[in-house]
């Protein structure tokens, strides 16, 4: 999937859902410290074991958060346009990341490294405001999500994946989906057929 905004038009846009009264000078300020990367299908944004140094802006493509048990895939998240990718422990607590984010599409990342959103806070508290907000949004969507797949039963969580993401739907395997809800390719297809799909 394909997005003809400019990518940095796109960010702003982003931010000012966040707080619409940026001045012109903050933003100036924080989209000087982002850089964009172009990341191949299959390619990876991050590595296991890696302290993850950035949080991204989906411009375009598809991501997946995920770690390893044993030779089994444990999927924590699908991220795609216009929402942010990152490892949030990792990243706030300078620690080697449990996961990895893989692209699923061929994609387009704006990324803003730990460094110089420490220097934005340096410089302006009023900085937290806007570039903290991001960060706290990423950190309350994800543990909003996995509540979801956690504690509720499959149908529901399944459900509430469709009511989130539907135009994502075409654009992963079931399999993926199933690992992402915690169950086999098996009764996820299952579920699928009991409500009528």
């Amino acid at each position: 999937m394909t997005s003809a905004t400019d990518p940095f038009e796109s960010l702003r846009q982003f931010y000012y859902t966040l707080n619409p009264n940026i001045p012109e000078e903050i933003w100036v300020a924080i989209v000087a410290h982002y850089h964009l990367r172009t990341i191949p299908k299959g390619s990876y944004l991050l590595q296991q074991g890696e302290i993850c140094d950035f949080v991204g802006y989906v411009h375009q493509g598809l991501f997946r958060t995920y770690h390893l048990d044993g030779d089994k895939e444990v999927i924590f998240e699908f991220t795609e346009e216009g929402n942010l990718v990152s490892d949030y422990t990792s990243f706030m607590l300078r620690e080697p990341s449990v996961c990895m984010i893989q692209a699923l599409e061929d994609s387009m990342v704006l990324c803003i490294n730990f460094e110089d959103v420490e220097r934005l806070y340096t410089k302006s508290p009023s900085m937290y405001k806007n570039v903290g907000a991001s960060l706290d949004r990423l950190y309350v969507s994800n543990f909003n999500k996995y509540s979801s797949v956690l504690l509720d039963d499959l149908e529901t969580a399944y459900r509430n994946f469709l009511h989130d993401k539907p135009d994502l739907v075409p654009r992963i395997h079931q399999y993926m989906i199933a690992s992402y809800l915690g169950v086999t390719p098996e009764a996820l297809t299952r579920t699928r057929r009991s409500i009528g799909m």
